[in-house]
């Protein structure tokens, strides 16, 4: 009977050893299918990072980032052959280049209002999770321009074109005789940002001004919809209703992480068809293996922080593309961060009452344990 009693304890011990490892690993896959596949998590994050408010300078400092961004400065060889001033009549029309950062972010506010902002952010987000949940072969989101084409129109519309005109360089008397006669006859949008009239003039034209921009509201569509394939690189090769498809392969993985936990609780049943005799043994055997799962989520949660700088760096930072404005790339690290940390912190929660519950089962057993060695 003792050899019987030693033979299971130790398999019993085995099958501990397994719990707290599969526990640790389905912790960790079970909180990340719960986290990042919650369209609230991102939410969150764009609410704590206020990207809504900070837009308009984020977008004006990228945009001045790209019109300036030479590529031959960092990567010569690409460059290579090209002859100066090849590419002289490539990008942005003249007057956009003109424009300054401080242009731009006075523009921007004038159209990108928060509201506006944060009801297409947070529909394209649930737009996205929508598409994960759904047999749909195709990802399509659908971005409303109403309120854009709103806050285009009255004041704000003209203070809009104002600044771009004001971004222009004076008038010559050439260029201010062109300009009047656009203005007086059929004329296109583009045409009235020629130079930069005297204020007189301008006022002048601001009826012209409004109908040019009334024109360009009229050509903006009310939605815009956007259609792409995600998961397959190439359609010709992509069978529809196949069952090996990247997305089914997706929902599998989801489905393995959702259901992660019941490995572990197989092994505490097996322990404890083994181990437990009494509410005793119940409470060592099962507050044991629970204090070192707590503890090791902890180590866990406390070097993946450790480690998110590293990781970051190694596989993020130094892969992206050098036309990034560093705010815009360091706002985009900091909402990686706040991600993880935000994961992090929901397993460390977790850990603590594990860890807890544990020491309050294994403390109940000890002191069980010494009061019946202090009856004896």
């Amino acid at each position: 009977m003792k050899v019987l009693s030693s033979c299971s304890k130790t398999i019993a011990g085995g099958f501990a050893f397994a719990f707290a490892i599969s526990s640790i690993i389905a912790l960790v896959l079970f909180n990340i299918q719960n986290h990042f596949m919650n369209p609230d998590t991102f939410k969150t994050v764009l609410d704590d990072q206020e990207i809504y408010d900070r837009l308009p300078i984020i977008l004006s400092e990228q945009i001045a980032y790209t019109m300036t961004y030479n590529p031959c400065m960092e990567n010569p060889e690409q460059c290579e052959g090209q002859a100066p001033g090849e590419d002289e009549n490539d990008g942005p029309p003249s007057y956009l280049r003109n424009l300054t950062v401080e242009d731009w972010e006075q523009m921007l506010t004038l159209i990108l209002t928060p509201e506006w902002t944060k009801s297409q952010a947070e529909s394209i987000i649930d737009q996205f999770f929508d598409f994960l949940e759904s047999d749909d072969e195709k990802l399509t989101m659908t971005i409303s321009m109403a309120g854009l084409k709103s806050n285009l129109t009255g004041q704000n519309g003209l203070e809009f074109i104002r600044i771009l005109i004001n971004a222009q360089p004076p008038c010559t008397e050439t260029f201010l005789g062109l300009l009047l006669d656009a203005a007086a006859g059929n004329f296109s949008p583009d045409q009235l940002l020629l130079c930069r009239p005297p204020d007189a003039v301008m006022d002048g034209l601001a009826p012209t001004m409004q109908a040019a921009l009334d024109l360009v509201i009229d050509d903006l569509p009310n939605h815009i919809t956007l259609r792409k394939r995600l998961f397959v690189g190439d359609e010709s090769s992509f069978t529809p209703g196949s069952d090996n498809g990247p997305k089914e392969n997706l929902q599998t993985v989801r489905a393995v992480m959702r259901f992660s936990p019941l490995l572990p609780l197989i092994f505490l049943v097996f322990l404890t068809i083994l181990a437990v005799r009494s509410l005793k043994d119940l409470l060592f055997w099962w507050g044991i293996p629970l204090i070192v799962l707590g503890l090791s989520a902890l180590g866990l949660g406390f070097v993946t922080l450790q480690m998110v700088d590293w990781g970051l760096e190694t596989f993020v930072l130094s892969r992206i593309q050098g036309a990034i404005d560093p705010g815009f790339l360091e706002l985009l690290v900091d909402s990686a961060k706040l991600l993880v940390q935000s994961l992090v912190r929901v397993i460390a929660n977790q850990a603590v009452l594990i860890t807890f519950l544990g020491i309050f089962m294994a403390g109940i057993g000890l002191l069980a344990t010494y009061r019946t060695e202090m009856k004896s």
